[in-house]
């Protein structure tokens, strides 16, 4: 019950994530900036890094992480697959700590 619990959390989390970084962020500075969305997808990751929780390496993995979630929003024209990503991992994440902790 409690992993449910955790799971839907998870999922909330990844869909005001991806809302706030993709959704708002990137699209307003695709709103200013004409061109390729180069500058909206970077500013998205660096933002991405800057809140991830960990030391320098989780950063620099979240900011990657964000890279290709941005560029999933820009070509596909929506957060839905970000979203779908994110809550992939985050569960895949999940299920490995619910392992370990297991066994």
């Amino acid at each position: 019950m409690h992993l449910v619990l955790v799971a839907l959390i998870e999922i909330a989390l990844a869909v005001a994530w991806e809302l706030s970084l993709r959704g708002w962020i990137v699209e307003r500075l695709r709103e200013l900036s004409p061109g390729p969305p180069v500058l909206p997808v970077v500013v998205g990751a660096i933002a991405d890094a800057i809140l991830a929780p960990g030391d320098l390496a989780v950063r620099i993995g979240a900011g990657l992480f964000g890279v290709g979630l941005g560029w999933m929003y820009v070509a596909g024209r929506g957060a839905i697959a970000p979203i779908c990503a994110r809550i992939g991992f985050a569960l895949g994440a999940l299920l490995l700590e619910a392992v370990r902790l297991i066994g």
